[in-house]
């Protein structure tokens, strides 16, 4: 199979997006090591003061960024990869919809662990509070992210078998 010249203007935009992807890493990074700061203080806080509530939410809280923090990146590595290949021209393969495919369980798996963390929450304070109304809307977000990753993988599979029939009629 031949793959298709990749133009100029093209080879910005992959590379843009490889840029994108690896800041969007190091602010999640960053936002997860300030989260975990916060997560350890509220802990240890709730152990001086003997406060089981606390120490639960803390837990919750830290358990959730590890969580979603290793959805977040295992799905932002995929994609880096994904778009090397695509800077390549190799966009409808079934590698690439295997990565659409992950990209799509990572955010989702995220997105679950937010509004397990949501419930949990919800449950140990007994009250919605302001950070708990983000967490929910972050869950959404996650999962709305997922799906439409999720479509993007039936829409490269559809593409590739479209791909291999034309390669064999050639």
């Amino acid at each position: 199979m031949k793959k298709p010249e990749i133009l100029h203007g093209e080879r910005a935009v992959f590379r843009l997006l490889r840029i994108a992807a690896t800041a969007a890493g190091v602010i999640g990074t960053l936002i997860a090591v300030w989260l975990v700061c916060v997560g350890v203080s509220c802990l240890s806080w709730g152990i001086g003061e003997h406060l089981t509530d606390m120490i639960a939410a803390a837990v919750t809280g830290l358990v959730t960024v590890a969580v979603v923090s290793l959805g977040c990146w295992r799905a932002l590595f995929t994609f880096y990869r994904m778009v090397g290949r695509l800077s390549q021209g190799s966009a409808f393969t079934q590698e690439n919809e295997r990565a659409m495919a992950g990209i799509a369980s990572a955010l989702a798996l995220s997105g679950a662990a937010l509004g397990i963390a949501f419930v949990l929450l919800l449950l140990i304070c007994g009250e919605m509070v302001l950070p708990m109304i983000w967490l929910l809307l972050l869950a959404l977000a996650f999962f709305g992210v997922a799906l439409l990753a999720h479509a993007l993988c039936l829409l490269v599979r559809r593409a590739a078998a479209l791909q291999r029939d034309s390669d064999l009629t050639i």
